[in-house]
């Protein structure tokens, strides 16, 4: 808030930042304060609040490998004497309990002042194994609290030869580790994504062929790719094509779905209107429902370099479709009665403005009346819902457009001054007026 009575001035008994004039309550102004050291490192981050006090985190620094940052039950160790780096994070009394202890964070460093443990506020000590690079390959968690899940307490990474991640292993630490879950990553020789392996109950496995065994689940990518050309459609992309992942288990074995990528309408490459070719942008999503025979999930058309403006989902021939009015018309079909360049679904800043689901077979009629008629949709909207906004941007409400709906979908937004949502209540609309008190308030969140 632009508040000009606020004053911030330097307190040397406290060695913090005392701040007057601001607001009472914690909703409208926001002050914070920092204080550094003489190498310009944080010392103290105060957020200033009239109704909680003044909500102090510090920062310690200067580590040793004769002195350890001591919590409840562990302690941190580094094998590096340095001054400049974080010994510890205390942080302000409430945010886990009173005791220093309670509410710092201790840091532990190697020779080259990389992080290799953290003791937090549960007790709980992650010690970090690096690699010559420096990247963290193990992460082994011991923590002497009795509320926490142990089931698992350590994760191993492993990175290929190009230095990409290759797997991720969570597992109970001992003697004899027992393996968790683990993912496993395989990538082209364009460092895409190529195969995902998952086993969420133990290690994964697969043969020489690269097929799955046991209770291991494959997501496989394809990609097509085409050098430059030069001129014209096509050329110089590589682009995913298809996606296949496990679908259902029968008795022999685990098959597949594939999701196919289709970047032109014809389905193909090229076609009619290939700008969505061109710039490697989905128009459509396809699935096979036979060996020999494929159908269209979801096929998309854009407004500008990629905001989708129709979204028609073939199968039940239902559509998300921000150029339809109220009236029937359509955008997307040639019907309309608004300038160009106008979408009913967003108002003049790109927000979301009004949200259609329609049935496909929607369109729009003429009805006469005494005062020459208008046009109406020929059936309604399976979902319409109009946003508003407030002037900083925040969504204050969604009100249900639909014509004798029983059962409204309304909803209203409240914020305090900082933007932040505190209430959020349902069927809490009638038309575009709130007519409290006579209407009452439906089910509410409040924060």
């Amino acid at each position: 808030d632009a508040n000009s009575s606020v004053s911030v001035s330097w307190n040397d008994t406290d060695e913090l930042c005392t701040v007057t004039g601001v607001n009472s309550g914690n909703d409208v102004d926001r002050v914070t304060t920092f204080v550094y050291n003489g190498n310009g490192s944080l010392l103290k981050l105060v957020a200033h609040n009239s109704v909680t006090g003044d909500q102090v985190t510090e920062y310690a620094y200067g580590v040793s490998t004769s002195s350890a940052g001591v919590g409840g039950t562990y302690s941190v160790q580094s094998a590096i004497t340095s001054n400049d780096l974080l010994l510890s994070a205390k942080y302000p009394t409430g945010s886990g309990g009173s005791s220093d202890a309670a509410r710092t964070v201790f840091y532990g460093y190697n020779r080259l002042g990389e992080i290799t443990q953290l003791l937090d506020q549960n007790d709980t000590i992650h010690s970090y194994t690096r690699d010559k690079s420096g990247r963290v390959t193990k992460d082994l968690a011991l923590t002497s609290s009795s509320t926490l899940d142990t089931y698992m307490d350590r994760v191993d990474v492993a990175f290929d030869s190009a230095g990409r991640l290759s797997r991720v292993t969570g597992l109970k630490d001992g003697t004899t580790p027992v393996t968790r879950n683990e993912v496993e990553f395989k990538y082209t020789p364009l460092w895409q994504i190529e195969k995902i392996y998952q086993h969420s109950k133990g290690a994964v496995s697969y043969d020489g062929f690269g097929a799955p065994k046991g209770d291991t689940r494959l997501v496989a990518y394809s990609y097509s790719a085409s050098a430059a050309t030069g001129t014209g459609a096509g050329g110089n992309y590589s682009r995913v094509s298809s996606l296949a992942y496990p679908h259902r288990a029968n008795s022999s074995g685990v098959t597949a779905e594939a999701l196919d990528y289709s970047y032109a309408p014809s389905g193909g490459s090229g076609g009619s209107a290939p700008i969505d070719d061109i710039i490697s942008r989905v128009h459509r999503l396809r699935t096979n429902v036979s060996s020999s025979s494929q159908v269209d999930l979801a096929i998309y058309s854009y407004l500008g370099r990629g905001t989708p403006v129709v979204v028609d989902y073939a199968p039940p021939d239902v559509q998300l479709d921000r150029t339809l009015s109220l009236n029937g018309k359509r955008r997307s079909a040639g019907q309309t009665d608004q300038v160009a360049g106008y979408y009913p679904g967003f108002d003049r800043f790109g927000r979301l403005a009004l949200q259609i689901w329609a049935d496909g077979a929607l369109d729009t009629q003429w009805i006469s009346s005494g005062l020459g008629g208008a046009y109406y949709p020929t059936k309604p909207e399976i979902v319409a819902l109009e946003y508003g906004y407030d002037l900083n941007g925040n969504r204050t409400s969604a009100y249900d457009l639909r014509q004798g709906n029983a059962w409204p979908m309304n909803h209203r937004y409240s914020y305090d001054g900082l933007n932040r949502l505190t209430m959020a209540e349902r069927n809490a609309r009638s038309e575009f007026v709130f007519s409290a008190p006579t209407e009452a308030p439906g089910p509410c969140q409040c924060l």
